[in-house]
């Protein structure tokens, strides 16, 4: 009985002293960023031929994840949010951020979910390009805006007679 009370201590004591994994955001420079008034750990990601890349750490145990992305530059309007899926597998996971949706300049609050747990949060800064033969693709990958892309989509034909 006393071996038993004395394993069972030994191993609580063991778990206590585990540490937990922490989860962070990869691939720039560390930085802590203040946006809207709040401050909060994060990273300034220089552009790549692709876009932006962010190596977030991920559980690796098969959950479905998500990266939900928040535009928190100072700007007028509501704050753009989209939805990446992240891979869970392995230790680290990459996110490509487009040019033709995320912007260079801009700070993007990050939010990693896998299942309904929250992972990990972080501020990412995304930097403009400094190459300009990539400034110039990254200007040809933008959303061309309403006035450029022609008529809307619904138009009016006139009624033909019979």
């Amino acid at each position: 009985m006393r071996n038993l009370l004395i394993l069972m201590f030994g191993l609580a004591g063991f778990s206590a002293g585990a540490k937990e994994r922490e989860f962070t955001v990869h691939g720039g420079k560390s930085a802590f960023l203040r946006v809207r008034g709040y401050a909060e750990k994060g990273v300034k990601l220089p552009a790549g031929v692709g876009g932006w890349y962010i190596v977030v750490d991920v559980p690796g145990d098969g959950a479905h994840c998500n990266a939900e992305m928040r535009d928190v530059s100072p700007m007028p309007g509501h704050l753009p949010k989209w939805i990446e899926e992240v891979p869970n597998v392995g230790q680290s996971s990459t996110i490509t951020l487009d040019p033709a949706r995320y912007d260079g300049t801009h700070t993007y609050h990050v939010t990693l979910r896998c299942g309904l747990r929250t992972i990990s949060t972080s501020l990412v800064h995304l930097l403009q390009p400094t190459d300009e033969k990539l400034q110039q693709k990254f200007d040809l990958a933008q959303k061309p805006t309403a006035d450029e892309t022609g008529p809307s989509e619904i138009q009016t034909v006139p009624k033909t007679s019979l």
